[in-house]
């Protein structure tokens, strides 16, 4: 496959992924995803979830993290539809980049279209040309990998050996509306990551508006942060 092949086959990948998160959290188990009715109430959830990352965000600066808008930080295996960063600073690693790599600029590439994956705590990108190889991701001692709302488990494997390394610091969260079916299995699953993660770390959880948000994050950047000041 040429590029282009491979970029509408992940597009088309982000999008099963996406479907799946909107029939979890409706309850969905049967459903005709070519009907009118079906695209139209997709299409409202994609823009409620939008809309929603605006309360996350406001978590993130009142829990500190403020410097995810910084090249500091990598958005991790996000598109264009549900990246929280696109207006910011914030580097981007995803295999979803169509659109999102329109942010890049001769002189600054903020978006490498590829997968990351974390392997004996150390982070890895891997070009969807070529999955077989793990490529090191180069000068990035003290980033700090951040992701939303992961389609599955497997988005954040390995990732709490990312934090205990003391090298990279993480940011992991959910966000979406209270009443969804998956909101109590979604916080299940990011508290059983929290408990394998080391000290120090940080965590908070709000509801407002029928919004939920709840975040993880290593504590040491900040701490380095206060310190600096």
């Amino acid at each position: 496959m040429n590029e282009s092949e491979i970029k509408n086959k992940k597009m088309k990948e982000h999008l099963e992924y996406l479907i799946e998160q909107f029939k979890q959290a409706n309850g969905i188990k049967r459903s005709d995803e070519k009907s009118q009715l079906f695209i139209s109430e997709f299409t409202e959830w994609i823009k409620e979830r939008q809309d929603i990352s605006t309360t996350y965000i406001e978590l993130l600066d009142y829990m500190g993290l403020s410097y995810f808008a910084t090249p500091s930080v990598v958005e991790v295996g996000k598109g264009s539809v549900d990246s929280i960063v696109m207006p910011y600073d914030t580097l981007i690693i995803t295999p979803y980049s169509r659109f999102l790599e329109e942010l890049n600029t001769e002189n600054n590439k903020r978006v490498t279209n590829a997968y990351f994956k974390v392997v004996n705590g150390k982070p890895f990108k891997v070009f969807p040309s070529d999955e077989a190889i793990l490529r090191p991701i180069k000068n990035c001692d003290d980033l700090t990998f951040m992701t939303q709302n992961p389609y599955t488990p497997k988005c954040i494997k390995n990732w709490d050996q990312l934090h205990n390394n003391s090298i990279n610091d993480i940011i992991v969260g959910v966000y979406g509306n209270i009443h969804e079916k998956d909101t109590e299995t979604k916080i299940k699953q990011l508290k059983q990551f929290r408990d394998r993660l080391s000290e120090p770390f940080n965590e908070d959880y709000i509801i407002a508006l029928d919004r939920y948000c709840y975040v993880i994050a290593s504590d040491r950047k900040q701490k380095k942060l206060f310190l600096s000041k």
